[in-house]
């Protein structure tokens, strides 16, 4: 018996030792990309794609668990990002700033930032506060969407998934690694796809009348301080499935903050 237990300790120690030196032998750059063609008109998709509240549809796959609820904590630079129409200037100004977060089914919370949003065309954002969780194994992440008519048939859409970062070593390298021999992400894409393709087909047009993201109109409402004046409460705003804000009243953004996707991540 005290024999197995020596082996069994032993090919521990070596599966150990060899996940740690292949940690730090394999690279750390995360670069996954899938483009695919989806049985939904490019608006819907979209739609679905940039709708935030129905991120916990689809979009939980990238932290291994399902999403609880998006809070939008900075409604006004998302306004800024959506009416900067892709401008990396604009974004460049907003320096790092948490624009909205994910609360995880599990309690953890990612925080995230919108850095482009090209209406009916892109759409991307990275994680700026990592729970230790996933902030221990990724020094970055960052996602981005295209979508365009498909090249046959412009009734159909054809779609661009691109996840990329860094990844920390040895154990977020080596896991990385391991994701891309298996072609994990690609699978990970591929099933985000599906689903998005089942939300656009069952709400594309619902989600196509929304504001942009579907939240933008759930601004933050002022607080008035001892002069009377409006101060910004700053406080995180949740969102439900339909795109409004669960508590408070809607405060309206500055003028022309939320004018609409079609003005210029």
């Amino acid at each position: 018996m005290l024999k197995l237990l020596r082996l069994l300790l032993v090919l521990l120690v070596v599966l150990v030792v060899g996940v740690v030196v292949a940690g730090y032998v394999a690279g750390t750059r995360i670069e996954a990309r899938t483009e695919l063609v989806l049985d939904a008109p490019p608006e819907q998709i979209f739609a679905a794609i940039a709708h935030l509240p129905s991120r916990a549809q689809w979009f939980g796959q990238e932290f291994g668990t399902g999403i609880a609820r998006v809070e939008v904590v900075d409604p006004r630079a998302l306004a800024t990002v959506v009416a900067a129409g892709g401008s990396e200037e604009a974004v460049a100004q907003l320096g790092p700033t948490v624009t909205h977060r994910y609360v995880l089914e599990d309690g953890s919370v990612q925080g995230a930032q919108l850095t482009a949003y090209e209406p009916g065309r892109l759409i991307a954002e990275r994680l700026l506060e990592m729970d230790p969780g996933i902030g221990g194994l990724f020094e970055s992440l960052a996602w981005r969407f295209e979508v365009a008519p498909a090249p046959t048939d412009p009734r159909r859409s054809r779609v661009v998934f691109l996840t990329h970062g860094v990844a920390r070593r040895p154990i977020g390298a080596f896991l990385n690694a391991l994701m891309e021999a298996v072609g994990a992400r690609t699978q990970e894409h591929r099933a985000m796809a599906a689903s998005c393709e089942q939300l656009a087909r069952a709400r594309g047009e619902v989600l196509v009348a929304e504001p942009p993201l579907g939240v933008l109109e759930a601004a933050a409402p002022a607080r008035p301080t001892a002069s009377g004046a409006g101060e910004e409460t700053g406080a995180a705003a949740p969102v439900s499935p339909d795109g409004g804000a669960t508590e408070g009243e809607a405060a309206p953004l500055p003028a022309g903050a939320s004018s609409g996707a079609g003005e210029g991540r």
